[in-house]
């Protein structure tokens, strides 16, 4: 059961840019070595994978995705509903500099989505490939994985894609588009509270020469996705201690989230929480 929650956990704190939580995580749990053949174990193999990419550490990312993919084979399994490990490990043989071994994950994965008839996998594969391709044909595939993303409910996908769009404009030197498509994507990831992918979008935007729109910087709009969970939770008479523990995160965490939203909010004690939330 603690593999079934920690795959999902490790990937939400690298979107949440708290990879130094999630590593120590994967250490406290003893998630860091070699794991049994179960099931639960391959997705946190899969989760592991991502983290470590994120860390930038390619190699054990490569390595970590490469078994996870062997392990989801021998269960039969290669819907990339389930898993898109071969996106995953796309973009970081990408990162190497194997265009031609990214490419063909991408594509692989691709194959397989539309098998399925996924339309957030069939979206997830079409960016990976713009992204491999990059050029006027990558774009129009992230420009396809937008539209097929934006048809359903997976916003944090669709922002992944517009920003990968924009990314790729960008480099074609299609500035003005680059700038709509960061923009689009800036406000999902923040909407989101995908700290990670905000901060990326922001640094793209700024290079294709346009200033992120002004979000509130204060009330409770202004508050992370992060820094209101932990608001509602102290706002509902729970400890530091407590909010840490349901939330794996540490201690220090949850006092930094606290002392921002009393700033955003224009607080000075917890027990004015409740009024300015609604709680």
């Amino acid at each position: 059961m603690q593999s079934l929650v920690l795959a999902p956990l490790l990937k939400a704190l690298v979107e949440l840019d708290r990879t130094e939580e999630a590593a120590a995580l994967r250490e406290a749990r003893g998630y860091a070595d070699e794991l049994p053949g179960l099931w639960p174990h391959t997705m946190v193999i899969e989760a592991r994978g991502r983290l470590k990419g994120a860390r930038g550490d390619i190699e054990g990312a490569l390595e970590d995705l490469a078994e996870s993919g062997r392990r989801m084979a021998l269960w039969g399994t290669v819907n990339p509903a389930v898993s898109r490990w071969r996106s995953e490990a796309a973009f970081m043989r990408n990162r190497l500099g194997d265009t031609e071994g990214a490419l063909r994950l991408a594509e692989e994965e691709l194959r397989v989505a539309r098998q399925w008839g996924t339309t957030r996998a069939i979206g997830v594969a079409l960016r990976a490939k713009g992204l491999v391709l990059g050029g006027e044909e990558g774009a129009e595939c992230l420009a396809e994985a937008v539209k097929a993303l934006g048809s359903g409910p997976a916003r944090l996908e669709e922002a992944y894609a517009e920003a990968g769009l924009g990314i790729v404009q960008r480099r074609a030197n299609n500035r003005r588009a680059a700038r709509d498509s960061l923009r689009r994507a800036l406000t999902l990831a923040q909407q989101l509270g995908a700290v990670r992918l905000a901060s990326r979008v922001h640094t793209e935007l700024l290079a294709a020469g346009g200033l992120p729109r002004r979000r509130e910087h204060a009330g409770a709009k202004a508050l992370t996705a992060s820094e209101f969970r932990v608001a509602q939770l102290a706002a509902g008479g729970r400890t530091n201690g407590s909010i840490a523990r349901e939330l794996f995160a540490t201690r220090r965490t949850v006092e930094t989230h606290l002392t921002r939203a009393y700033r955003k909010l224009g607080i000075q004690s917890r027990s004015e929480l409740g009024q300015v939330l609604k709680v």
